[in-house]
């Protein structure tokens, strides 16, 4: 393959400079033999726009979304398509015919980490999802989609909570709790819960210590944290855990970073490509 052939994929989100995207793509590029390169690029709300453009004059291969556009990034895009339709949160565009398609692959890769990593099945549990931002809506849905029993949705903005409940009633029929971060019955659903989802961006590396307001006695015996970001051992919520003497299982949320597990680091990317 000529270098002059090389197509251009990249991340678009705010901040992105923590990201390990370009090492997990460009590896996986290498491993496949695919002749592309995978950057990082720094969109802030008022450049998307521009950059959807580029992504079109360009002729890049593909783009993945991060915070804080998979929702706003939707009126740039041709159509929609897969777990995208549903949801209308974005994480992977595509270019289809001279179309740029968005998907979302978020719920997919939750639920595969949740399986093979957290050997668990969400059917018949009871979920917490804090966060109600675009990778919270991907996994709400396909936690419904999966069957959990009930569903509490936990958000700093009422008016964003209330929206995906909307949503998922509307295109589910599916009636999910919401609850804020300040709710004094919050650490008592918490601890009656079979898992608990970390969707929002705090404890994201590379500030592991953060953590969202969830009291430590308030911690079920298992975790789950969203493929909003990648993992890490120094996880603020995952410690309290543990300092809250409550078991949880090795593997989701608690893997840490590439290398520390024996995975391989494609094994950690979602299926965005």
């Amino acid at each position: 393959m000529k270098l002059g052939e090389r197509r251009l994929f990249g991340l678009f989100g705010d901040p992105v400079g923590h990201s390990l995207s370009p090492y997990l793509q460009n590896e996986a590029f290498r491993l496949l033999g695919i002749n592309g390169v995978y950057l990082s690029f720094a969109v802030k709300p008022e450049e998307l726009g521009a950059a959807v453009a580029a992504v079109r004059c360009l002729k890049m291969g593909g783009v993945n979304i991060t915070i804080p556009h998979k929702e706003r990034i939707v009126p740039y895009l041709d159509r929609l398509a897969g777990d995208a339709l549903l949801t209308g949160s974005v994480n992977t565009v595509v270019p289809e015919d001279g179309q740029l398609v968005g998907y979302s692959t978020d719920g997919e890769g939750f639920l595969l980490s949740l399986r093979h990593q957290g050997e668990m099945e969400p059917a018949g549990k009871k979920a917490v999802l804090l966060g109600v931002g675009g990778a919270a809506r991907a996994v709400a849905f396909r936690l419904v989609q999966e069957g959990v029993a009930a569903l509490y949705l936990v958000g700093r903005n009422p008016e964003k909570t209330a929206g995906l409940q909307a949503a998922l009633r509307e295109r589910t029929g599916f009636a999910a709790v919401g609850l804020s971060f300040a709710d004094p019955d919050l650490a008592a659903v918490a601890a009656e819960a079979d898992l608990v989802i970390n969707a929002t961006p705090l404890g994201m590396y590379p500030v592991t210590g953060d953590h969202p307001p969830l009291p430590a006695h308030g911690l079920p015996p298992r975790l789950s944290r969203s493929r909003s970001g990648l993992p890490s051992a120094g996880n603020g919520l995952l410690a309290r855990s543990a300092a809250a003497r409550l078991a949880y299982p090795g593997g989701v949320g608690d893997a840490g970073l590439p290398g520390d597990s024996g995975l391989p680091l494609v094994d950690r990317a979602d299926p965005a490509f």
